[in-house]
């Protein structure tokens, strides 16, 4: 549908306007991070309307004899001001992740895309073409390609990820407003995606690192929650909060707080998950926690040194029967107490700036 900045009305001698059709005035559709093409798509609830858009392309792969179904949505653009860019994907931010712009109205081959640096984040930005045989190695969310926005900044080497006292990582300056902006061959600027990062997060990849082990009477153990709180304290961060990484909503609990039969999650405990709360027990795409904005861990941009691992928590919980738990939020972004994740290789630390 046309709407009427698309139409201009052309006076004539005779007093007869002619309407003609101009070109839209290049503008970004979504902000696009990734698309859970397995079944931790299928258990998150829908979107809040006017965050977030579940939209598909198939996509016929006939050189390769199979098809596909191609994510084409993402969070929609809620400002174009600078001074409310903090309503725009992402508030948060790790070192390695990426999202895609989906840019209408202009060729975004055709302008060139400086990259952004700001309080010791850099936003590195590149032209990724559709799918292609040249570039078949893509993710099935990435086929449509577009405006690769990769965040880089302070992260943990695997010397400190293995270390017990790690050296401090440094610490951004934050927040920070970024703007992406393309410009034409002549300078001129085309198009503008802004955000602000609030927050950025530090993963101590612990799979397949044999370090993330203690040994205990001479056996090998897996860390618990105070061995990581340590190691994010020791690198000058520290273990999150439930609500800065999920919205998922807590669960009723009918009976009480004995670890044995109460909810993963229960409610009316003075803890909660980020506002709004999704509608069910994972978390829902909105702006804000770190797996709502990001998604599914495993598919969060980080790739292999995410995994599916569960994170911890600064949150607890102290039984009837005095045990103290600690919450850990899994990659999908549910929330479950750690009675089973005392010491578990699956657990680790996702830290943020104090």
């Amino acid at each position: 549908m046309l709407s009427s900045r698309d139409l201009y009305a052309l006076s004539r001698d005779n007093n007869r306007t002619d309407a003609i059709m101009l070109p839209p005035a290049p503008f970004v559709k979504f902000a696009r991070p990734t698309w859970e093409s397995n079944e931790a798509d299928s258990m998150r609830p829908p979107a809040l309307p006017g965050i977030w858009r579940e939209e598909f392309d198939n996509i016929n792969f006939t050189n390769w004899a199979w098809d596909d179904e191609v994510f084409k949505g993402g969070f929609f653009v809620r400002s174009v001001d600078p001074s409310s860019y903090n309503l725009n994907f992402p508030r948060t931010g790790m070192d390695g992740l990426y999202f895609y712009l989906d840019i209408a109205g202009v060729d975004p081959s055709t302008l060139n895309w400086p990259p952004v640096t700001h309080g010791g984040i850099t936003a590195t930005v590149s032209f990724v073409p559709p799918y292609s045989r040249d570039n078949y190695n893509l993710n099935a969310w990435e086929f449509l390609g577009g405006i690769k926005v990769k965040l880089r900044g302070p992260a943990a080497t695997k010397d400190q990820v293995l270390s017990s006292a790690p050296a401090s990582v440094t610490l951004p300056t934050l927040p920070q407003t970024f703007e992406i902006v393309g410009y034409d061959s002549d300078g001129k600027a085309v198009i503008k995606y802004g955000f602000e990062l609030q927050k950025w997060f530090v993963f101590r990849k612990c799979y397949g690192y044999d370090g993330c082990y203690m040994t205990v009477d001479g056996n090998r153990v897996a860390l618990g929650q105070k061995e990581h709180a340590d190691w994010c304290d020791s690198i000058g961060y520290r273990v999150p909060a439930i609500e800065e990484l999920t919205n998922a909503q807590c669960e009723d609990n009918p009976w009480g707080y004995d670890p044995w039969y109460h909810a993963n999650f229960p409610c009316n405990l003075g803890i909660d998950s980020a506002t709004p709360h999704s509608p069910n027990e994972f978390a829902q795409r909105n702006i804000g926690p770190f797996i709502s904005e990001w998604g599914y861990l495993r598919f969060a941009g980080c790739g292999s040194r995410c995994n599916d691992e569960y994170v911890w928590t600064s949150d607890s919980l102290t039984t009837t029967r005095g045990r103290r738990f600690y919450f850990v939020v899994a990659p999908e972004g549910n929330v479950t107490y750690g009675r089973s994740f005392e010491n578990d290789s699956w657990v680790t630390a996702l830290c943020v700036n104090p």
